[in-house]
């Protein structure tokens, strides 16, 4: 008999990336998948939304609109109508009651904004948005590349997934300006990405990283780069979670325009998205 104590999720969605992570799943977990009934292809595996009731377990929130819809026919504004559908989406499930005061992890995009309206909405401080930790893997690569080989393959990761994730390097490099190295590193991750698409398909295989990253580090005890919301400044930014106590620490910098452009992104980043579709919708 296992003698590991399984780890208790609840999935709330079950689109293409939950999908794809449960035909690879190599943990031991106890999963209950939660969805509207009758749209997706896991319809005898998921439960309905409806029956769901708060039970201290693990919340992975992965409910998402149309996003290969949304990207074939809104060009320039597709990620906020991604936000504007999934913040649509959010808000009806807190309608609902789902989101109380249990561990929240969020992997629907994008995860910050969405962590950050459940925050405002319920007040529990226990959400956590995924994404950071790819992001650190796709820098990763990006450095191991011929114009970036000076760097210190060593680093922390703050700021916010996807928009501007902020590399920290120990000790900082002292050979180059900061300034210009983490533009030049922004726009090489910003090509990587746009790489994983297929055409108007988002990349599942991040998404189903993402997860496989949050499982093992539950199972581990291993740290894992996410945001969260920091005290301190009011607002939600990336940092570490230590799995073996539960407790985030924000990652602020280790030089003083790192400090100030995260500071700066943090605060203005949810603000921006907030603003943005709220114009949407009165333009609409």
């Amino acid at each position: 008999m296992d003698s590991v104590e399984k780890i208790k999720i609840d999935f709330v969605g079950a689109g293409k990336v939950v999908q794809q992570f449960l035909e690879k799943k190599n943990f031991n977990i106890d999963i209950r998948i939660y969805d509207q009934p009758g749209k997706k292809k896991l319809d005898k595996l998921a439960r309905s939304i409806k029956i769901f009731k708060t039970s201290g377990r693990i919340l992975l929130l992965c409910a998402s609109t149309d996003e290969e819809s949304i990207l074939k026919t809104s060009h320039s504004h597709a990620r906020l109508s991604i936000a504007k559908e999934n913040l649509a989406i959010t808000n009806d499930l807190i309608q609902k009651g789902i989101f109380k005061d249990q561990i929240i992890f969020v992997l629907t995009n994008p995860s910050e904004i969405i962590a950050e309206f459940i925050y405002r909405k319920t007040g529990n401080k226990r959400v956590y948005a995924l994404g950071l930790n790819t992001d650190q893997k796709r820098y990763s690569e990006i450095i191991k590349q011929s114009n970036f080989l000076h760097l210190n393959s060593e680093f922390y990761i703050s700021g916010n997934h996807y928009d501007f994730p902020y590399p920290m390097f120990h000790p900082p490099d002292s050979t180059h300006d900061e300034k210009t190295t983490i533009q030049l590193l922004y726009l090489a991750l910003q090509k990587k990405i746009q790489s994983e698409f297929k055409g108007y398909r988002p990349p599942i295989v991040s998404g189903v990283t993402a997860l496989n990253d949050l499982i093992q580090s539950l199972a581990t005890k291993r740290p894992l780069y996410l945001s969260g919301y920091c005290d301190e400044f009011g607002c939600f930014t990336g940092g570490r979670m230590d799995f073996t106590s539960l407790n985030f620490t924000p990652l602020l910098g280790n030089t003083c325009y790192s400090k100030k452009k995260i500071l700066s992104i943090a605060k203005k980043h949810c603000e921006s998205y907030f603003s943005a579709t709220s114009n949407q919708e009165h333009k609409e």
